[in-house]
């Protein structure tokens, strides 16, 4: 459940329904199992197999997201993992495939296996945690690494690759223009005007204007505050 709440807050979903509803239909779901079927492994597998059924749905629901959604801000959001997005169903998958051979086809109470080899979680279970972790943990080093306690001043890779990710909504929430946008990038790796009108080949005073305009648009009253928007953006 917990992780379903991250994926509405990834995805903006504020809809109490959708928020909430999974986990009560996966707690009745549970307690349904629990009371109806008979104790045993066919028991054991349909209640373990819930957790990857709740999975599935989050994986769909990003994707579903990701297919209707007119924001171009959100869209590009949900496309920065899509490496990460094949692994889960690829361990989702072998997850189930593990349950049903431990369960179903060898039967670890009538196998010669001790039971003490298996985890309580099988074994792709804890690697698709593991990786969720790892890829949690590297996300935010990279966002505390780039932000800091104040928007970064000057360029790198990492800042490059922030800005560059955002660049396109925020500037279409502000109606820029495409100079507009070229120069808001440079503004926001530091530059000023007489370097960005060298690197554009541009007039020192047009450039001064396009900044002035970006200013005017996303009513930021000077250089400072129109970074710091962008980094809260």
């Amino acid at each position: 459940m917990s992780f379903w709440l991250m994926v509405c807050a990834y995805v903006e979903e504020d809809s109490i329904i959708v928020r909430f509803g999974p986990a009560y239909l996966f707690v009745g779901a549970s307690l349904a199992v629990t009371l109806l079927l008979p104790q045993g492994y066919v028991h054991m597998f349909v209640f373990y197999s819930l957790r990857e059924v709740f999975i599935a749905w989050m994986l769909f629901f990003a994707a579903y997201k990701y297919i209707t959604t007119d924001d171009d801000r959100l869209r590009l959001r949900l496309s920065r993992f899509p490496k990460f997005y094949v692994l889960l169903w690829v361990l989702l998958l072998a997850v189930v495939a593990e349950n049903g051979l431990v369960l179903l086809l060898i039967s670890p109470g009538h196998a010669d296996i001790p039971l003490g080899f298996f985890p309580e979680r099988n074994f792709a279970e804890n690697l698709l945690a593991l990786v969720c972790e790892f890829v949690a943990l590297r996300s935010s080093l990279t966002y505390l690494s780039v932000r800091h306690s104040e928007p970064p001043t000057q360029g790198g890779d990492q800042v490059e690759t922030y800005i560059d990710h955002n660049l396109v909504p925020y500037a279409a929430s502000h109606k820029l223009t495409p100079r507009e946008t070229e120069i808001l990038r440079l503004v926001l790796l530091g530059k000023d005007n007489q370097n960005i009108a060298a690197e554009l080949s541009l007039a020192p005073g047009t450039v001064k204007v396009h900044v002035h305009n970006i200013l005017k648009k996303s009513q930021k009253a000077n250089r400072q505050e129109l970074i710091q928007d962008y980094w809260d953006y």
